[in-house]
């Protein structure tokens, strides 16, 4: 009951420091240094607390009213603003490259068709 207290705690909180315009979190979630040079909206850390948001909401730990819109968004922003598609066919085979768009990598997945 102690953890779940936290975490409830601990989701409310991140929902505050969401951005408003992204629906992601920057890498410094302080309001007064979103868009400041140097921070940038972070897509691992993103992706955990939105893992996190969705994972509460289907155990019924986190309230729907309160934390699905935010949730939703999140997990929108994660694959609009970071994942993107490339198909090629290979060998006879459709190879469709997904790509997880970092700050200074990218990284590919391989997904066979």
């Amino acid at each position: 009951k102690r953890l779940r207290t936290y975490y409830k705690k601990l989701a409310t909180a991140l929902v505050k420091a969401q951005d408003p315009e992204s629906h992601g979190w920057w890498l410094v979630m302080n309001k007064q240094y979103a868009g400041v040079e140097g921070n940038y909206l972070e897509s691992s850390a993103s992706a955990m607390f939105t893992y996190g948001l969705l994972a509460g909401l289907r155990r019924g730990y986190l309230d729907e009213k309160t934390f699905s819109k935010p949730a939703a968004r999140a997990y929108n922003h994660l694959v609009n603003d970071f994942v993107t598609e490339q198909r090629c066919l290979f060998q006879g085979m459709h190879l469709s490259q997904l790509y997880i768009e970092e700050i200074s990598a990218n990284m590919p997945f391989a997904v066979l068709h």
